[in-house]
């Protein structure tokens, strides 16, 4: 049917005997924009016009002041090429990655051309599916945490919204290893009937799902609807840092990615979110943030044994991703007051021991038959994958 284009990103690290580069070499704006220019208007030529196919131009990059998330940028680049019922731009719901605390993509329903959005129902930093992860509530209505709460349902009359498609599995390079596709496939489900039907509620679709593919009565979907935006909020609290991120003005990486895949970061990655929360008073906040993030959790928990499942398995699945989810968020929530603490040179010989007990409960889920697989205490591309490991192994020979 046509092709899908994307520049920006190219990566070599697992390739270590190939080189390579992108179509456009970032530096100067101008020099930058009349490449784009010059490229994407001959692939509409040739696909578009010569052959009769669709192109779909993914515009990502990972700036927020280049194509994908500038509006001006955007704009000076798609307003030069003329328009074609076949050339579709492709951008990211969000301003930035699939984050959230970060603007809805100012680009969406600019310009003269069609535009697709991109989903994605297995997110890399918010654990890929492992514990339960339900955002489609935030994509359609848009993100409860957000100054302007906007999402799809606010967009989708624009006569530029030519549709969606989702990353249903994939995103990241590493785990966690998922060994149900349930919390995906409930992602996918609602945006893909979202998108043949715009007119239709999230929590409608959502409820159809449960009573379709669950089993559910209407009674007990609205409450597995309730949990689900729950979860939504413990991973909010768990996984984001709102002092800190609040100060980036939705505008930049939140909580300087300190957790990406099946990796965890340590202060080497959250130095300057530290130094922030210290110089304005707001660690104690942080703390507690964490604190009711894995209170939420243990609530999932009491409130998933008050919905009726009669699917076996499924409410196994279920009930194993809710304890990763509170194993996973207890280590969460001891780190951060080892790394108050370390930041402060005091001593941590008591949070060290819940550190490693937290650890062996988590990896004692692996055995579980159908858990997924473990955190690890690493970070991801660091210098020697230096990340969690590193701060605790400072703190056990230095403050302990």
């Amino acid at each position: 049917d046509g092709l899908v284009i994307r520049l920006g990103e190219t990566y070599l690290h697992d390739a270590p005997y190939h080189d390579g580069n992108g179509a456009v070499e970032y530096g100067n704006a101008d020099e930058e924009k009349r490449v784009l220019v010059e490229l994407i208007s001959f692939l509409r030529d040739e696909v578009c016009i010569k052959h009769g196919k669709y192109l779909i131009f993914r515009t990502w990059d990972c700036y927020s002041d280049k194509f994908h998330s500038s509006k001006d940028y955007y704009l000076d680049v798609t307003d030069k090429i003329a328009p074609c019922d076949k050339l579709i731009f492709s951008i990211k719901y969000t301003k930035l990655d699939f984050w959230r605390r970060v603007k809805f993509n100012p680009c969406i329903g600019r310009g003269k051309h069609k535009q697709i959005i991109e989903i994605q129902c297995q997110r890399e930093y918010e654990g890929k599916g492992a514990y339960p992860m339900y955002v489609m509530d935030d994509v359609i209505n848009g993100g409860r945490e957000l100054k302007e709460r906007k999402g799809l349902k606010d967009i989708v009359d624009d006569p530029l919204f030519s549709g969606t498609y989702s990353w249903s599995r994939g995103g990241g390079w590493y785990g966690p290893y998922i060994k149900n596709e349930f919390w995906c496939d409930l992602n996918t489900y609602v945006i893909s009937k979202y998108a043949q039907n715009p007119k239709r509620t999230e929590e409608e679709i959502f409820a159809e799902y449960a009573r379709i593919k669950m089993g559910m009565d209407e009674d007990n979907a609205k409450k597995f609807h309730d949990m689900c935006k729950k979860a939504s909020e413990a991973v909010l609290r768990g996984r984001y840092i709102e002092a800190y991120d609040r100060s980036l003005n939705e505008e930049s990486m939140p909580c300087e990615n300190w957790i990406r895949d099946d990796r965890i970061g340590g202060l080497r990655q959250l130095d300057e979110a530290f130094d922030y929360l210290e110089k304005n008073d707001l660690v104690e906040a942080a703390l507690k943030e964490k604190q009711r993030s894995l209170e939420l959790w243990k609530e999932i928990k009491s409130d998933f044994k008050e919905i009726e499942l009669d699917d076996i398995k499924l409410r196994s699945f279920i009930g194993n991703s809710i304890d990763y989810a509170i194993t996973f968020y207890t280590i969460i929530n001891i780190s951060f007051n080892i790394f108050a603490k370390c930041r402060r040179k005091e001593n941590v010989s008591d949070l060290l021991k819940e550190y490693d007990k937290a650890w062996a409960e988590h990896k004692k889920l692996e055995e579980r038959e159908d858990s997924s697989t473990s955190y690890c205490d690493q970070y991801l591309f660091s210098y020697n994958n230096l990340g969690l490991n590193e701060t605790i192994s400072y703190c056990r020979e230095n403050l302990a």
